[in-house]
């Protein structure tokens, strides 16, 4: 028979309070549920995982081990030993070919805007059309083809000195007709942003060094829940930053502060390369309020400890309280922003500046907006409309769960184009809007759901049989999606770091097959990151001459 190059996968799960043990004899028989450890195929103990550990001459071979589930030894009278480790086959380390890890991260939302023109000039007597695409896995499985739909808004008839419209007025046409329409208003969320003006036409200002507030004067009805958009007088920088695969460490907080939506720079460690990668991204707050401590999730996975990390793009924040002076100064405070769209509770890390000429957008809907008249008014308008893409697909308990459940995991992706209409359809007109990309959707990877399915999968493999009836899961004691008992395997709700161990085990004789060796893929799910075991498979491979592996990240 004919071996094809596939990998026959096994799954071990440390999801234990101490996942690993790193330290040298510990026997397999001694490792507790969600436990794993590197044992020595001689002895059956642990062994020892470090920078300098284990040895080739040492341990020429090992397997990896996992302490089982089971909280019983026997079920019936006759099958046994349930108990017993999940052991891997034998491992040469002359016979690794890969060994990675795969970090867990959020899905990030497709985020668009389409941006009114600044002073161009929104005709009357003409329809304004924005075309939506919205493609991937959701809108294919709800229509069998990707969603799509032709917004029109009319700027209505002329007035007697044909002054230009409102920009407002087509940005919240668009959309009203996107939450309304049944095909798309399921995957997307139209908000439009509307720049608050001080009553002599300019935006507000922030003088006060070491400023948690913004400082606004002669404005009325700035509101909780107003966006603020400003770039700082200089960079904001960090010195004894940390980029560990998804998440942003910010060090030292020298100028300003940091906030969804920035592109970083830095160098790597030293100064040298590699850096940062081009492009990354900061797209939600984990803590802090963006200055010293602080906590990132960026779009781009690496591993990056720099003297220092910076950006020169905007702050985003938002207002915290309502500001009703009706005349005379007053501060606003601000809240950092979980993410582009939408405001946490933490207030602003004090920021470090002169003077600033912040924007702060309104969200408006066409229930409540005057739109602008007359000949120049109109054109100070500065607004935006920004889709969100969003889907939630229907998800089951553990107690009705089935591997069969479709659950999704792609963002949807969106596209918006722009054209204008007059009542000749003349296509050439400005189109006096613009459609930019404010956010890339990325899926995320380590979801609990995915992971499941594919241990129920090796489970069958050692003879444990998914069973659908969750009574007899629980009198069979079976451990994955089990909300029965004490410690099930995976959360399926949760995110998992997935090392990726790539072996081959030759054959001495196949003279009936194709190749000479069978491979096998060990899969190991942590709630934590094992340096450890990232450290001793590392120097392993190295004292064993195996130099084309080491250890990768998987982006």
């Amino acid at each position: 028979m004919a071996y094809f190059p596939h990998a026959y996968q096994k799954s071990l799960v440390a999801t234990n309070a101490t996942p690993l043990i790193s330290a040298a004899g510990t026997a397999s028989s001694a490792l507790l549920a969600g436990q794993v450890a590197l044992i020595d195929a001689t002895t059956n103990l642990s062994v020892a995982l470090s920078t300098s550990a284990p040895t080739y001459s040492g341990t020429p071979l090992a397997y990896l081990a996992q302490g089982s589930f089971h909280t019983k030894d026997k079920m019936g009278p006759f099958h046994g030993g349930y108990q017993e480790s999940v052991k891997s086959k034998g491992i040469n380390p002359k016979y690794i070919s890969a060994f990675t890890v795969s970090e867990p991260s959020a899905p990030i939302q497709d985020i668009h805007q389409v941006v009114a023109t600044a002073g161009c000039n929104v005709t009357c007597n003409t329809t304004y059309r924005l075309r939506v695409d919205l493609k991937g896995s959701p809108a294919l499985r709800f229509l069998t083809h990707n969603a799509y739909y032709t917004l029109d808004a009319d700027t209505g008839c002329c007035d007697g000195s044909s002054n230009n419209v409102d920009p407002n007025i087509v940005l919240l046409g668009w959309a009203d007709r996107l939450a309304l329409y049944p095909t798309v208003k399921d995957f997307v969320q139209g908000t439009v942003w509307n720049q608050v003006l001080l009553s002599t036409g300019l935006g507000a200002t922030a003088t006060a060094t070491g400023a948690t507030a913004l400082t606004v004067s002669d404005r009325t009805g700035i509101a909780a829940g107003d966006r603020v958009v400003f770039t700082p007088t200089s960079a904001t920088s960090a010195t004894g930053s940390t980029i560990a695969g998804n998440l942003f460490t910010v060090g030292t907080a020298t100028t300003a502060l940091f906030s969804v939506g920035q592109v970083l720079t830095g160098a790597g460690p030293g100064g040298g390369a590699p850096g940062v990668a081009a492009g990354t991204t900061i797209v939600s707050r984990v803590s802090g309020g963006g200055g010293t401590g602080s906590t990132f999730l960026v779009n781009i996975s690496q591993t990056v400890a720099s003297s220092t990390i910076a950006s020169a793009s905007p702050v985003i924040a938002y207002v915290s309280s309502a500001y009703v002076a009706a005349t005379g100064g007053g501060a606003v405070a601000l809240f950092a922003a979980d993410t582009v769209n939408t405001s946490s509770a933490t207030a602003v890390t004090a920021f470090t500046t002169t003077s600033i000429t912040p924007k702060i957008y309104e969200p408006i809907t066409s229930a409540s907006y005057v739109p602008l008249t007359g000949a120049t008014a109109p054109n100070t308008v500065n607004s935006f409309l920004e889709i969100v893409g969003a889907y939630v697909d229907t998800t089951f308990g553990d107690a009705s769960f089935s591997p069969r459940d479709h659950v999704e995991y792609q963002p949807i992706e969106i596209y918006t184009s722009v054209t204008a209409l007059d009542p000749l359809g003349n296509q050439c007109l400005a189109a006096c809007f613009a459609s930019v990309e404010a956010q890339q959707a990325i899926q995320g990877r380590g979801f609990g759901e995915t992971l499941v399915r594919e241990l129920i999968l090796a489970k069958r493999y050692q003879q444990e049989p998914w069973q659908q009836d969750p009574r007899l899961r629980e009198v069979l004691d079976y451990t994955v999606a089990n909300s029965s008992i004490a410690t099930p395997e995976l959360v399926r709700a949760n995110k998992y770091y997935i090392y990726n161990l790539l072996h081959s085990v030759p054959r001495k004789s196949n003279p009936s097959g194709t190749m000479d060796n069978d491979q096998y893929l060990i899969r190991i799910y942590s709630s934590v990151r094992l340096t450890a075991l990232e450290q001793g498979i590392t120097y392993w491979l190295a004292q064993a001459n195996n130099y084309d592996t080491t250890f990768k990240l998987l982006p």
